[in-house]
Protein backbone atom coordinates (compact mmCIF):
# COMPACT_ATOMS: atom_id res chain seq x y z
CA UNK A 1 0.00 0.00 0.00
CA UNK A 2 2.89 2.73 1.19
CA UNK A 3 6.01 2.80 -1.17
CA UNK A 4 8.37 4.19 2.20
CA UNK A 5 8.62 3.73 5.58
CA UNK A 6 6.18 5.55 8.17
CA UNK A 7 7.35 6.71 10.96
CA UNK A 8 4.63 7.48 13.95
CA UNK A 9 4.66 11.39 14.48
CA UNK A 10 4.52 12.11 18.24
CA UNK A 11 1.02 13.74 17.83
CA UNK A 12 -0.09 10.82 16.84
CA UNK A 13 0.34 8.33 20.10
CA UNK A 14 -2.88 10.01 21.49
CA UNK A 15 -4.71 8.64 19.19
CA UNK A 16 -3.30 5.16 19.49
CA UNK A 17 -3.83 4.82 22.85
CA UNK A 18 -7.80 4.72 22.72
CA UNK A 19 -8.92 1.33 21.66
CA UNK A 20 -9.64 1.14 17.66
CA UNK A 21 -12.33 -1.03 18.27
CA UNK A 22 -14.42 -2.58 20.92
CA UNK A 23 -12.69 -3.12 23.97
CA UNK A 24 -13.32 -6.21 25.63
CA UNK A 25 -12.42 -6.38 29.26
CA UNK A 26 -10.72 -7.73 31.67
CA UNK A 27 -8.36 -11.21 32.00
CA UNK A 28 -8.42 -14.47 30.91
CA UNK A 29 -11.61 -16.36 30.42
CA UNK A 30 -14.40 -14.44 29.90
CA UNK A 31 -12.36 -12.24 27.63
CA UNK A 32 -11.26 -14.96 25.21
CA UNK A 33 -15.51 -16.45 26.14
CA UNK A 34 -16.38 -12.94 24.54
CA UNK A 35 -14.03 -13.25 21.84
CA UNK A 36 -14.87 -16.75 20.68
CA UNK A 37 -18.83 -15.85 21.36
CA UNK A 38 -17.62 -12.63 18.80
CA UNK A 39 -16.02 -14.93 15.91
CA UNK A 40 -18.54 -17.01 16.34
CA UNK A 41 -21.39 -14.33 15.65
CA UNK A 42 -19.52 -12.33 12.93
CA UNK A 43 -18.49 -15.35 11.24
CA UNK A 44 -15.36 -13.47 9.58
CA UNK A 45 -13.37 -13.60 6.74
CA UNK A 46 -10.15 -13.42 8.31
CA UNK A 47 -8.95 -13.49 12.00
CA UNK A 48 -5.85 -11.81 12.81
CA UNK A 49 -4.18 -11.58 15.93
CA UNK A 50 -2.02 -8.55 16.89
CA UNK A 51 0.85 -9.27 19.69
CA UNK A 52 2.41 -12.13 21.28
CA UNK A 53 -0.28 -12.75 24.34
CA UNK A 54 -3.37 -11.90 22.75
CA UNK A 55 -1.59 -14.54 20.13
CA UNK A 56 -0.67 -17.05 22.32
CA UNK A 57 -3.82 -17.12 24.11
CA UNK A 58 -5.73 -17.72 20.79
CA UNK A 59 -3.90 -20.66 20.33
CA UNK A 60 -4.07 -22.29 23.67
CA UNK A 61 -8.20 -21.62 23.42
CA UNK A 62 -8.20 -22.95 20.01
CA UNK A 63 -9.33 -19.78 18.69
CA UNK A 64 -7.87 -20.28 15.70
CA UNK A 65 -6.60 -16.90 14.45
CA UNK A 66 -5.46 -16.84 10.15
CA UNK A 67 -2.75 -15.29 10.97
CA UNK A 68 -0.56 -13.97 14.37
CA UNK A 69 1.53 -11.63 14.18
CA UNK A 70 3.96 -11.52 17.11
CA UNK A 71 7.95 -10.36 17.99
CA UNK A 72 8.65 -12.14 20.92
CA UNK A 73 7.72 -9.86 23.25
CA UNK A 74 4.77 -8.60 25.77
CA UNK A 75 5.26 -5.22 27.36
CA UNK A 76 8.98 -5.16 26.06
CA UNK A 77 9.98 -8.14 28.02
CA UNK A 78 10.86 -11.48 26.67
CA UNK A 79 7.73 -13.98 26.21
CA UNK A 80 7.93 -17.23 28.40
CA UNK A 81 6.60 -20.50 26.60
CA UNK A 82 8.14 -21.76 23.53
CA UNK A 83 6.59 -21.19 19.79
CA UNK A 84 2.99 -22.69 18.94
CA UNK A 85 2.54 -24.90 15.81
CA UNK A 86 1.82 -22.53 12.96
CA UNK A 87 1.36 -23.38 9.14
CA UNK A 88 4.09 -21.35 7.82
CA UNK A 89 6.17 -18.08 9.23
CA UNK A 90 7.16 -15.44 7.32
CA UNK A 91 9.47 -12.78 8.91
CA UNK A 92 10.08 -8.96 8.67
CA UNK A 93 11.58 -6.08 10.40
CA UNK A 94 10.42 -3.47 11.73
CA UNK A 95 11.46 -0.70 14.45
CA UNK A 96 9.91 0.72 16.92
CA UNK A 97 7.60 3.72 15.87
CA UNK A 98 7.78 2.59 12.32
CA UNK A 99 5.94 1.02 10.03
CA UNK A 100 8.46 -0.52 7.67
CA UNK A 101 8.18 -0.89 3.93
CA UNK A 102 8.46 -4.63 3.65
CA UNK A 103 5.49 -4.79 6.56
CA UNK A 104 2.48 -4.18 4.01
CA UNK A 105 3.58 -7.36 1.17
CA UNK A 106 4.21 -9.29 4.12
CA UNK A 107 1.45 -9.29 6.05
CA UNK A 108 -0.87 -9.28 2.78
CA UNK A 109 0.91 -12.25 2.09
CA UNK A 110 0.17 -13.31 5.51
CA UNK A 111 -3.54 -12.98 5.26
CA UNK A 112 -3.95 -14.32 1.91
CA UNK A 113 -1.59 -18.04 3.12
CA UNK A 114 -4.25 -17.71 6.47
CA UNK A 115 -5.30 -20.03 8.42
CA UNK A 116 -2.47 -20.09 11.26
CA UNK A 117 0.33 -18.38 9.50
CA UNK A 118 2.83 -17.07 12.11
CA UNK A 119 4.35 -13.23 11.24
CA UNK A 120 7.50 -13.12 13.24
CA UNK A 121 8.69 -9.34 14.08
CA UNK A 122 12.00 -8.46 14.45
CA UNK A 123 11.75 -4.78 16.30
CA UNK A 124 7.53 -3.89 16.97
CA UNK A 125 4.84 -5.39 16.07
CA UNK A 126 2.35 -2.81 17.18
CA UNK A 127 1.63 -0.63 14.52
CA UNK A 128 1.35 -3.58 12.22
CA UNK A 129 -2.02 -3.75 13.60
CA UNK A 130 -3.03 -0.65 11.30
CA UNK A 131 -1.32 -2.82 8.38
CA UNK A 132 -3.85 -5.52 9.30
CA UNK A 133 -6.69 -3.51 9.27
CA UNK A 134 -5.80 -1.95 5.94
CA UNK A 135 -5.57 -5.36 4.42
CA UNK A 136 -7.57 -7.73 5.99
CA UNK A 137 -10.78 -8.08 3.90
CA UNK A 138 -13.82 -6.47 5.04
CA UNK A 139 -15.63 -8.74 7.59
CA UNK A 140 -12.26 -9.56 9.17
CA UNK A 141 -11.98 -9.40 12.82
CA UNK A 142 -8.40 -8.11 14.09
CA UNK A 143 -7.82 -8.72 17.39
CA UNK A 144 -5.34 -6.85 19.88
CA UNK A 145 -4.46 -6.57 23.40
CA UNK A 146 -5.26 -2.98 25.01
CA UNK A 147 -2.29 -3.01 28.01
CA UNK A 148 -3.81 -3.45 31.38
CA UNK A 149 -7.44 -3.23 30.05
CA UNK A 150 -8.29 -6.29 27.91
CA UNK A 151 -8.59 -7.51 24.48
CA UNK A 152 -9.82 -5.01 21.32
CA UNK A 153 -11.92 -6.77 18.23
CA UNK A 154 -12.06 -4.24 15.30
CA UNK A 155 -14.67 -5.17 12.70
CA UNK A 156 -12.54 -4.24 9.24
CA UNK A 157 -14.78 -2.39 7.38
CA UNK A 158 -14.76 0.18 5.09
CA UNK A 159 -15.34 3.24 6.89
CA UNK A 160 -12.72 1.44 9.74
CA UNK A 161 -10.29 1.36 6.64
CA UNK A 162 -10.68 5.03 5.53
CA UNK A 163 -10.12 6.12 9.64
CA UNK A 164 -6.59 4.16 9.41
CA UNK A 165 -5.73 5.39 5.89
CA UNK A 166 -5.97 8.79 6.95
CA UNK A 167 -4.14 8.02 10.27
CA UNK A 168 -1.38 6.24 8.47
CA UNK A 169 -1.00 8.91 5.13
CA UNK A 170 -0.42 11.85 8.09
CA UNK A 171 2.60 9.57 9.26
CA UNK A 172 6.01 10.60 8.08
CA UNK A 173 7.69 9.06 5.21
CA UNK A 174 10.81 7.73 5.58
CA UNK A 175 13.48 6.62 2.94
CA UNK A 176 15.83 4.00 3.75
CA UNK A 177 15.47 2.81 7.08
CA UNK A 178 15.97 -1.21 7.92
Amino acid sequence: MFSSELRLLPEQREFLKSPLGNLIPGRGGEVWDRALSLIRELRPKKVVSVGDETSRLFFDHDLGADVYIVDGLVMRKKLRGGPFFAKGVLELENPAGYISKEAWSIVRRAITIGRGVVVRVKGEEDLLTLVAILEAPIGSLVFYGQPREGLVAVTVTESKKREIGKFVEAMERKEGLV
